[in-house]
This record gives C-alpha cells, structure tokens and sequence, in this order.
C-alpha cells in the first residue's frame, strides 16, 4: 500500500485587521507542514503576530512555474501538508489560489478550505443592496478601450457588481462607470477593517468628486447597484403624481441644496419609492430656481 498523499488547505487570513481570524486558521498554519504563499515578506509578518515560528514557505505568486508546480506535487506525494494563504483573505478569488487548486484536482490532491474573510463579501455586507444574487467581476482590464468595453457589457446585468480597484486606478474606473452608468448608485469600501476604513456612498461622479489625494490610498472595493429597470427594482409610480414628486425633488435641490442623489434618497424615504426610479427626475431639475 502506497503512502498516503499530503493535503492542500486553503487557509483565510485577515483582509486588515489581525484579529479577523479564526482558531482553526491558526492551529491550520501551526500544524501544516509547508505555506505556501503570494509574498513571503507579507506572510512572515503574519506569522509573526500569530508567532507560527520555523516554518518554511514557498512562493506562488501569479505565475506558478513549471518547476514550482513539479515541486509542490513531489511534496503532496511525500505526505507533507501544505497551506496557502493569499497576501490578505480567502484564498482563490483572484489571487493565485485558483491555479494551485487546479494542479491539485489534477494530480488527485486532497483541498480543504479553512474559511476566512472575503473583501467582496464584506462590501456587499455594507452596501445596503438586495444582495440576493451579484456578479463578482475582479480587476477590470489596465487598457483603457477592453476596461470601457467591459463596462458596457456590465451595465445591463440585474444584479450588483462587486469590482476591486487599486489605488491607481479607482479614479479612472470611476469616470468610466460614471460615462456608462451615471445615474447608478455605488457604494466603495476603502481600507476594509483597518484604521482609516471609509465607506462612501453616491453616483460614480460624486463618489470621484470626495476623493482627494489622500483618500486614493489603500485597496478599494467598489459595489454598484443592479440596473434601475431590473424586476426587483421596477415600480409603477401611478399612485403618486409625478407633479409631486417632482415638487418634493425642487424644493430639496434648490432650496435646501441637496445634490439630486441625496434628494433623491430624501424623497425615496419619504414617498417609499426606489431611489434610482426618482433620480432619473432628480438630474432634470436646475440646481437653481429660474429668475422671476
């Protein structure tokens, strides 16, 4: 009888602050006998803080080579554990967790995940959405035209979209979301459970707008709502004249100056009709009164 083959554990770690972890994670990386990993620089940190003492790592980062594979399946045939953990969360959404998990299933290769946080899930938490289904889109394409291209083909989806956005380029997805979708609500999660964490919500123009130099640090999590016409959101307004509805909006944007998103959820709450069916009506009215 051959010796038993090593395991794979997919191990979730903190997506900011040390103490989003859980028992089993820790006694996970205590126990397993190898940790593989994205940086070997970010997981001895974490170790650290854990004091995990004495293990070896071996980096997968996004380009698991030949020879790296090769090595990695000669240590599971020896019997040896071995767990990944990604720079932050659960690993095998977008990082290369999905490659390792792969390589495994093809060489017969026991997986168990050890569950942690999730930034995608975190923001959709937050977001106040209906949640019930959503489209987890990642990283949108560096090149400008493939990123417009693909957001166009997003905006006509009737569920939510998570994206990830780095520091460099949140700015420039949002002028493209706001170019395709300007009247849709987003909700962006900067810096997920640590220090400076922030929530913003409003249009991708007035979210853009809020954020200055020193706001653009840090991992973004970028939710933005289903299209306004989706069945779930769809609403007959027959019961409440337009003529008042767009009374209540004028008053709110011209004379107590509300921008037409925050007119729009004053109104909303009030009259209880969803918010995206009022703005439509919001962004037609001047922010100031006509002279007489």
């Amino acid at each position: 009888m051959g010796k038993k083959k090593g395991c794979l554990y997919l191990v979730g770690t903190p997506i900011g602050n040390l103490d989003d972890i859980t028992a089993r994670a820790i006694e996970t990386l205590k126990a397993t006998d190898v940790i593989a990993c994205e940086d070997t620089r970010q997981t001895r940190k974490l170790l650290a803080h854990y004091k995990i003492n004495k293990k070896r790592l071996l980096r997968c980062d996004q380009h698991i080579t030949y020879a790296v594979g090769r090595e990695l399946v000669e240590l599971f045939n020896q019997g040896l554990s071995i767990a990944y953990v990604a720079d932050s969360g659960m690993p095998g959404i977008s990082d290369p967790g999905a490659s390792l998990v792969r390589l495994c299933v093809d060489n017969h290769i026991e997986v168990i995940p050890i569950p942690g946080p999730n930034a995608a899930v975190t923001a959709l938490a937050a977001s106040g959405f209906n949640c019930s289904s959503f489209i987890f889109e990642g990283y949108l394409p560096r090149k400008p035209q493939e990123r417009q291209t693909r957001i166009q083909r997003l905006k006509s989806l009737e569920m939510p979209i998570v994206i990830y956005a780095s520091p460099h380029r949140v700015k420039r997805i949002l002028t493209d979301i706001a170019a395709e979708m300007p009247d849709r609500e987003i909700v962006i999660c900067r810096e997920m459970t640590k220090i400076n964490e922030e929530v913003l919500r409003g249009t991708a123009e007035e979210v853009n707008l809020e954020l200055d130099e020193d706001r653009t640090r840090g991992e973004f999590v970028l939710v933005v709502d289903r299209a306004a016409d989706s069945e779930d959101n769809r609403f007959v307004m027959d019961n409440v004249p337009a003529d008042r509805i767009e009374r209540a909006l004028r008053i709110c944007i011209q004379n107590f100056e509300l921008s037409p998103n925050n007119a729009s959820k004053v109104i909303s709450a009030i009259l209880g009709i969803p918010k995206q069916e009022i703005y439509h009506l919001a962004v037609t009215i001047p922010r100031r009164r006509p002279p007489r």
